[in-house]
Formats: structure tokens, sequence, C-alpha cells
């Protein structure tokens, strides 16, 4: 293979009537394509004046989630989920799967069966439908592909340890990380100074030991609760083999205080009573709860205990949460830190390390060794079709809009931090509350203080840059 991997995103699809018509159709919803607008002429001739400097407070967050269009077609994204990588003409997009992992063809393909079944008709009039339709994915995706890969600098995908560099839309390196696991792990212990609140901590999974008819079971979960794993003293098992240790595995319970709910007394009159509840939550719902009348037990019914998640449903979803939550003991969550040399797993309660890997690393960059290393680990879909295997996810990207601006984006496929490449004054509030913000050349900003949305809504420029970037992020 010769030095730098492209990766050809349209191949046979030249001869495709629908792919090519969608392709080279004009899609006003993408901003990339446009030149950028000017900002008003008010907003132009702001006054200059000092930086002014917002109080700190928290960093806001992006709260979203990330939608599959239920007739096969996705909106293109940078992150999460998936990349498709095309040089020459690429940009990072998710990858279109429905579980058995899909790549431009079956995109494509999908494509047609969309517009196919909306009407019916020519394949011309099957992509000019699609091409003109603002929020159509497929029209978004010609435009991605034909616009993004020269605007996308920089993209690191994540396979197991190893982290691949794309830059130019070509396999620029990657890093090979291997890991020995510490036998003995006495007197290991972590980097002073890491806690649970410390960058780069984070909740690796949740290991519970279950008392199952007069038997301890030790079960291990993943971050969103799947039982990954069961061991009976030091024997792995099959916790599916022993009834009923997942769903108590995945049953959390606590004791909630004064909490009034309306019930029927005994002559079935409401009335309201205020009691502490013993209560059992699994996966979201209310599957037992117990209060304590004259010295005797007693359990709701089933009806009085939706009745009771009705009337609580904030406390409701706090169980099984690691952190802040109900039902699970901090000494139950593992926590995973790693430096360049090291990764512990560590108990979140006692930050005890439960197990030690010494970490390797050593990059490829010879096109001899990446050929080899995307060879032996079946990645050759990224330099052919741009597919990338459902394992692996996107840690990070560096994308450059029309304007120039500079955008990072996190691993959870959020803009993180911007670079402007031109200067510009926004001014805020009005009268006493009114504040100036100047923002210079090559000045890097981030959520803190709000700062995006102060520069991004300020000036109408730069909102449109910001929303050119954002689409391709739904």
């Amino acid at each position: 293979m010769a030095p730098g991997y492209g990766i050809s995103s349209i191949g046979s699809y030249a001869n495709d009537p629908y792919f090519m018509y969608a392709l080279n159709s004009y899609n006003p919803n993408f901003m990339g394509t446009q030149q950028s607008v000017q900002a008003p002429a008010a907003a132009q001739s702001a006054p200059a004046a000092a930086v002014t400097t917002e109080p700190a407070g928290i960093d806001p967050t992006f709260k979203g989630s990330e939608k599959d269009d239920d007739d096969g077609i996705s909106t293109g994204k940078l992150i999460t989920g998936g990349l498709l990588v095309a040089g020459g003409a690429l940009a990072c997009l998710k990858a279109y799967k429905r579980g058995d992992g899909t790549g431009l063809k079956k995109m494509f393909n999908g494509f047609k069966q969309y517009g196919q079944k909306l009407l019916g008709t020519s394949a011309k009039e099957v992509a000019e439908k699609a091409a003109d339709k603002a929020d159509d994915a497929a029209a978004k995706i010609s435009n991605i592909i034909k616009n993004g890969g020269k605007n996308l600098q920089e993209c690191n995908i994540k396979n197991g340890a190893d982290n691949i560099v794309l830059k130019g839309g070509q396999i620029d390196s990657i890093v090979q990380t291997t890991e020995n696991k510490i036998k003995n792990i006495s007197g290991i212990s972590l980097p002073n100074g890491i806690n649970l609140n410390s960058k780069g901590v984070n909740l690796s999974g949740i290991e519970r030991t279950i008392n199952l008819n007069g038997k301890n079971y030790k079960v291990v979960l993943d971050t969103n609760g799947n039982v990954i794993s069961a061991f009976a003293g030091k024997n792995k098992i099959n916790p599916d083999d022993v009834s009923g240790l997942v769903e108590k595995a995945q049953t959390y319970t606590h004791q909630l205080k004064g909490i009034k709910l309306t019930l029927p007394d005994s002559h079935g009159v409401p009335t309201d009573y205020t009691r502490n509840y013993h209560i059992s939550v699994r996966n979201g719902n209310v599957v037992d709860a117990t209060y304590v009348l004259n010295g005797q037990t007693k359990h709701l019914t089933e009806e009085q205990c939706k009745l009771l998640q009705e009337t609580i449903p904030g406390e409701i979803a706090k169980f099984g949460r690691a952190k802040n939550g109900y039902g699970l003991n901090p000494q139950e969550c593992i926590y995973e830190y790693a430096d360049k040399n090291r990764r512990y797993l560590f108990n979140g309660n006692s930050r005890k390390v439960t197990e030690a890997y010494d970490i390797k690393s050593k990059t490829l960059r010879k096109p001899k060794d990446v050929e080899d290393y995307i060879t032996k680990h079946g990645l050759q879909d990224i330099i052919t079709t741009g597919n990338l295997p459902s394992n692996m996810e996107i840690t990070s990207a560096i994308y450059e809009s029309g304007a120039g601006n500079i955008y990072t984006i996190g691993k959870n496929g959020k803009i993180e931090k911007i670079k402007l490449k031109n200067a510009c004054t926004v001014t805020t509030g009005k009268g006493k509350n009114t504040k100036t913000h100047k923002y210079q050349a090559g000045a890097e900003i981030t959520t803190a203080n709000n700062q995006i949305d102060i520069w991004r809504n300020g000036v109408y420029g730069n909102n449109s840059d910001y929303e050119e970037v954002s689409k391709l992020l739904q």
C-alpha cells in the first residue's frame, strides 16, 4: 500500500442516478456550501470596549440524544455511534448501522428505498424530492461527502486500547497500546491527588455481592446495569443458569422517609398517609414497597406501587445510579483511571486499587506497519468504504468551518472549544445590565461562562457558522 491511506467515498456509486443526483443537488440547509453571511451593520459597528469577565460558574452541559430515523436513514454525525471516513471527499459521519454494521452501500440503498417508499416514482424524481427536503438526511449526507474531507483536520478513533489518527482523509498514524496485568497489586496505590472527581476518572463497572437461597454470588454489571459476568466463589458461572440472580442483581433497595401517599383506609376512604417506605426498584420500576405498622411489615399492592412511583418519579429515577443515587453502595462502584504508564481500577469508597495494568505504547507510521495493523484487526473497511466496526468509537475531532473557525469536538459529539479566525465584539443586555464582550482573532472560547453561546448569539454570522457545524452532529 502506498503512503497515505486515502478513502474513496464514491467508488461504484458514480453510476448510481439516485446517489449522483442527490450528490449534485443544491441543499440550502447545509451552510458549508455557502459563503459566510456578513453580520448586520449594527452588530459590526458595536463599540469596542475592554474585555469583561463573567462570574465563574458551572460549565453548561448539552442535553439531548442521538436519534436514528425509523426509515433507516440517519442524520450525519462527526462523533459517537460510528464514523464514515472518505479521503478527498470525506467527513466524520455517523455509521449507518442497525446492529449488523452497514457501510456506504447499504446507506445509499436505504436512501433509494426511502425515496421509493415515499413517492414510488422515477430515480430522478425520488432523488430530487429527497435532496430538496431540508430535513432529509440523505441530502445532508451528500453535502457532507462533497465538502467535509478538506474541513476535517483531524479525527481520533479508538480501537480498543489503540488510537487511529486521521488527517486530511488519510490514516496518519496508529498508536498501538498493550497492557500487562500486574498479578501482585499489594503496595500499588492511585497517584497522589486522584479522586472520584479528577479529570480522566470514569465509572468502569459495578460489582455486587448477591445472597440468593443462602449462597453468595459476585455479580459484575456494566455502567448501564447489564449483568456481564457472575462468580460462585472463584468459579465463573452463567448468571442465567441461577434462577433470579440477574433480577436480584439489577434490583436496588433503599429506605425513603416521610413519603406522603394517598391510600384507602380500612373503610375504603382515600386518606393521606406519611410513612417511611423500604422500596425495591428494578429497571426504573418500583417492584416492591413495604412499611411497618404496629410492628408488622406491610406490602403495597402492585397498583399502590405504581401510585408511589407516580408520586415521587424524581426519587425513583435515582435508583441504581453510581453518584448521589439510591440503592447502590459506594463500595460496589469500580472506577478507572489511566496515565501514560499504568491503568488502575479502584474501589469508589476506599480508593483501594483492585486491578492494575502496565501500559506500553508505540506509534505506527510506516506504510507497511499501518497496512499490517489494519489487516490484522480486520479494519480494511476504513480505507475502502469508510465504514467503522460497531466496537469502535470516536474520541475527538477537529473541524474547520466555512468561515475558518476551528471547532474541537469531544467524544460525546458536542462542541467543546472554538478557535476564532476573526475578532468581533458582542454586546449583551440593556441599560445598566449592558456588557461588552471582545473576542480577539485566534482566541479560544469554551462553554465556560456561556462564552460560546454569547459569541454565537451575538452576531448573525457567528450563529450561522455554529449551526453549520452543529448540523453535522445531529
